[in-house]
């Protein structure tokens, strides 16, 4: 009862200038604050758009990053099957080196045993440049090479007096080739 009996006896207070001042400053500080807060609320806008370019970034360096580790893959799987290649290669290589060092090795015994078309020895089966006393030297007949001895008659030349078949290629009936 008091309390209204005093409110309602009070009388309005009149605005004065330094109440008004009080309220302008009020104002102006107000205003500072809701200008603040615009300008924190289009950096936080800027920052949220700069973060949503940073994820599509993002995503699209990851892609990249799994097209080049598949490219990387796929080069190490060429990588293993080019290594694949060579080992193979080296492989036959060596096989031949063994396969030429086991022919040499047999055209030097042959040259031994005069049996070879440059070394000929007295009794070689294929004697080169000494032909005495090779059995098929020169004879077209018996593949084995055309050479200048006639005298047995398995050659190919001139002397066909006593020659089986001499100068020919078939047997001539009365032993006289041509």
């Amino acid at each position: 009862n008091n309390v209204v009996n005093n409110a309602v006896q009070s009388p309005p207070t009149a605005p004065t200038i330094d109440s008004f001042r009080v309220y302008l400053l009020q104002q102006q500080r107000i205003q500072k604050q809701i200008q603040r807060i615009r300008t924190q609320d289009e950096k936080i806008e800027k920052l949220e758009q700069q973060i949503g370019q940073l994820k599509q970034q993002t995503e699209q360096q990851r892609c990249e990053i799994g097209d080049l580790q598949r490219l990387v893959q796929s080069q190490y799987a060429e990588t293993d099957r080019l290594q694949g290649l060579l080992q193979s290669q080296q492989n036959e290589i060596e096989r031949l080196r063994q396969q030429n060092n086991i022919l040499q090795g047999g055209i030097v015994l042959r040259q031994l045993d005069g049996d070879s078309p440059d070394r000929g020895g007295p009794t070689g089966r294929h004697a080169g440049p000494r032909r005495v006393r090779s059995r098929y030297v020169g004879c077209r007949l018996n593949g084995h090479g055309v050479d200048t001895r006639r005298l047995i008659g398995h050659g190919v030349g001139t002397r066909r007096l006593s020659g089986q078949h001499v100068g020919c290629l078939s047997r001539p009936s009365d032993g006289n080739g041509q």
